[in-house]
């Protein structure tokens, strides 16, 4: 096969994938446009459904709940000194036991 008959078929070859190409954009610029038109008719749907009081009813409920990153802080700053005040029980059991044994000890002592 020659080098012309070569070149004139890859030409055909990327003539037919640019065609193929253009069709898919072309279907895929529809489907996006479809796409555009729902969510525009939903959110007017939306906006002529939805009574501004009833919104505020459900913002007011929003507003009763905290934020992620909030939490998050909260979390930080309390578990901390949680873990120190279990530290410190820990620490005061082993102290009481440590009582217990003395007091013990010492009523065998008198005894």
């Amino acid at each position: 096969m020659s080098y012309d008959k070569k070149m004139e078929k890859c030409s055909l070859l990327l003539k037919e994938n640019k065609d193929l190409m253009d069709k898919r954009i072309f279907k895929l610029d529809d489907e996006l446009d479809k796409m555009d038109k729902r969510i525009s008719d939903t959110h007017t749907k939306l906006f002529n459904t939805i009574d501004m009081s009833e919104l505020h009813k459900v913002w007011d409920q929003f507003q009763r709940f905290a934020e992620y990153k909030d939490l998050k802080k909260l979390h930080a700053i309390v578990i901390p000194e949680i873990a120190k005040f279990e530290q410190k029980m820990i620490n005061y059991q082993a102290n009481i036991d440590q009582h217990d044994l003395i007091i013990r000890n010492f009523d065998e002592v008198l005894q």
